[in-house]
């Protein structure tokens, strides 16, 4: 069953309005709800990318880290924003932290 938080988050997406209801409805029941802390890591810079993430409260910060060891912030995805899209869809990998 699908949870309808990860429903309603979908459909604040412009880019997820287009979709038929049946295909929204298999996407979401891939989906599933994640709660982090501050500070932990959603996933790393070079892992595979497996999906995309909505923020449904909160913000995360996207970074990648320098060959210095400096991190360097490139986003912060505030509540109903979508990102990592572009990493599953084409990319394969992650680009960044988060």
């Amino acid at each position: 069953m699908t949870d309808p938080r990860i429903l309603a988050a979908f459909a604040q997406l412009p880019h997820l309005t287009s979709l038929p209801p049946d295909l929204l409805q298999r996407v979401a029941e891939g989906s599933r709800v994640v709660k982090l802390r501050s500070g932990e890591v959603l996933f790393s810079q070079g892992e595979e990318a497996r999906g995309f993430f909505v923020v449904a409260k909160g913000s995360i910060r996207v970074f990648r880290t320098t060959p210095d060891g400096r991190e360097q912030t490139l986003h912060h995805i505030h509540a109903g924003h979508s990102f990592a899209e572009a990493a599953l869809l084409s990319i394969g990998r992650f680009p960044a932290h988060a």
